[in-house]
């Protein structure tokens, strides 16, 4: 109950934030960009989860090739720092946990709000908003800049239009924002640039790993906790993977999913790795970019890995692939239960068990098989 009620308030709240800032939008800015617009600062507010900011870096890439000379800043939660910090395009990162966003992090108070509003006001050409929040509506009311594209507004003219399209990938709504304004869009695949010494630690630990065994990295986690697969059925799938491949399985997360990774290795007789908690965002990009195959539920781990280059097992339940789904080469996705309409909910709707359970080890091992 608890949950359905805090659910219900965060649809509320955001419905709330996206209507204000359709309408600063309409009444205060232009919808069209001016001819030969030629900004000297641009600002990137995307105060979303980390899974949507590593997505969305598309958006950077196209910006740069539309205004080269610009000085590109984001805005961001403390989150999404590792995502972005060695990314060739943008110039400066900005911090603000937004109260929306923040699942793990503690949110920013009113006053750090307050501090970092007055300290981006009137400073950039152009404000493109991939999602915010509150703050950023007031920011917009106060005219802190004389032009400014919103996704928010794009998304609601869509649906008053009949032309809402849900189901298009994340990728391609945050695109489509550029698109509108005859914006160049030379490339929509996001990219993620590790640092020279993320690259070097990778190839040292690879390179001590036995050579005549493929390398297959497996995500259990995700913060939300429906969208993961059973822990018995990862435990099982290491087994098979090691007996049936001779594989080396890594387990990979967050220092908060160890207990999870520890009840994986307390089910399988065979030997797996764990490094949750060991590595950085940087190293684990480079790492994935030596994997042979990757294997994990919808999270920010499995969209890196397709980044990466790597083959991805990619495993649905209440999410939509076709929103969220990976961008890689040789992606392969699974989501069994196609009467449970995609949700974003904390709860199960449904059955309260969650549709995660209905995908079999016989379905992943059919996916491997054409992977590995």
């Amino acid at each position: 109950m608890i949950q359905r009620v805090g659910d219900c308030f965060h649809r509320l709240a955001e419905w709330l934030v996206l209507s204000g800032s359709f309408l600063v939008q309409k009444l205060l800015y232009q919808s069209q960009l001016p001819k030969k617009f030629a900004p000297k600062k641009i600002l990137v507010i995307k105060l979303d989860h980390f899974g949507d900011l590593l997505i969305s870096t598309a958006v950077f890439n196209n910006l740069h090739v539309n205004f080269p000379t610009a000085t590109i800043d984001v805005l961001i939660g403390h989150w999404g720092k590792t995502v972005l910090e060695n990314h060739p395009y943008i110039h400066q990162l900005f911090f603000y946990n937004s109260p929306f966003f923040s699942r793990h992090a503690k949110a920013s108070s009113f006053w750090s709000a307050i501090r970092i509003m007055f300290r981006l006001w009137r400073k950039y050409d152009l404000v493109v908003d991939l999602r915010g929040d509150s703050l950023t509506v007031v920011m917009a009311l106060l005219k802190s800049t004389p032009y400014r594209i919103d996704r928010a507004c794009y998304q609601i003219e869509q649906k008053m239009n009949g032309t809402s399209s849900d189901d298009r990938h994340e990728i391609d709504r945050n695109l489509d924002l550029l698109k509108k304004q005859k914006l160049q869009i030379p490339s929509r695949i996001p990219s993620f640039y590790p640092p020279l010494v993320d690259q070097d630690w990778a190839d040292i630990y690879c390179a001590n790993l036995p050579s005549n065994r493929p390398l297959v990295v497996i995500h259990p986690g995700s913060p939300v906790e429906l969208k993961r697969w059973p822990e018995k059925s990862f435990a099982e799938l290491s087994e098979w993977l090691i007996e049936f491949y001779q594989a080396t399985v890594v387990l990979i997360g967050d220092i908060s999913e160890k207990k999870l990774v520890e009840s994986i290795q307390n089910f399988t007789s065979k030997k797996t790795i764990s490094l949750v908690g060991q590595t950085n965002f940087g190293q684990l990009g480079a790492l994935l970019k030596n994997t042979k195959l990757f294997i994990g539920n919808d999270s920010a781990p499995m969209h890196l890995a397709a980044m990466m280059g790597t083959s991805v097992v990619a495993l649905y339940g209440p999410s939509d692939p076709k929103r969220f789904g990976p961008l890689g080469i040789d992606s392969y996705i699974i989501r069994t239960k196609s009467d449970c309409p995609p949700c974003m909910s904390t709860y199960c709707k449904l059955d309260g068990l969650g549709c995660m359970r209905n995908i079999s080890l016989a379905d992943v091992q059919k996916a491997v098989a054409l992977l590995l």
